[in-house]
Formats: structure tokens, C-alpha cells, sequence
């Protein structure tokens, strides 16, 4: 290493500060991949945990969509009321919503079991 006053610190080799430079240069972007891949680790093991603690509340929400769905159709059929459109379109049109996001967030393998 060299002090020089106008350029500050710089790395010298014997034969030179252009190839020491260019090996600095290459470790410090191999350092910074390794630092971004680790973070990127990082984040698909935090992510990978949330998808997993999901399971659940998804298959709660399937079911209970699955439930509301039901009882309103025997509702409706068993005292021969109509309900309100919008209250039918809201409640199918939840049912279905779930009924995505469960197909989407769980294997289609599990998906024949469960049903």
C-alpha cells in the first residue's frame, strides 16, 4: 500500500497497482454476490415459514367459506325465500375467491384429499 497525497490510499504491487486493483476489485464483487445471495437465503427461509404458518388459517377460511356457502342454499330452499342478489353474488363470489387462493396455495394432491 501506498500513501499518496492527492489520490489517498492505494494498493501497489511489484508490478504494479493495476492488477492488484482489478483482483481487489473482483474480490469485493464476489463478496458483495455472496452477501446479496445470503440475503436472498435468508429471505426465502422467512418467507418459506410464513407460506408454511398459512396453511392453516387458508384451510379455515376454505371451509368456513365452504359452510356459509351451504347453509345458504338450504336456507334458501328450505323456506323458499329468495335472498337479496348482492348478498348471493357477495357470498359466492367469496366462496370462490377462497376456493382460488386455496387451489393456488396448496398442492393440487392435497387438494384431491381435502376435498
Amino acid at each position: 500500500m501506498r500513501w499518496d497525497k492527492g489520490k489517498g490510499l492505494t494498493l501497489v504491487s511489484d508490478s504494479g497497482n493495476i492488477d492488484l486493483t482489478r483482483d481487489a476489485a473482483i474480490a469485493v464483487a464476489m463478496v458483495r454476490e455472496r452477501l446479496i445471495a445470503d440475503e436472498i437465503a435468508g429471505r426465502c427461509e422467512s418467507n418459506s415459514e410464513q407460506f408454511l404458518a398459512m396453511e392453516e388459517p387458508v384451510r379455515d377460511a376454505w371451509l368456513m367459506a365452504k359452510v356459509v356457502q351451504d347453509l345458504m342454499i338450504n336456507a334458501d330452499l328450505a323456506t323458499r325465500d329468495v335472498f337479496d342478489e348482492h348478498t348471493v353474488w357477495a357470498v359466492f363470489h367469496l366462496c370462490d375467491m377462497v376456493s382460488k387462493l386455496r387451489s393456488f396455495y396448496l398442492d393440487p394432491a392435497d387438494e384431491e384429499v381435502t376435498t
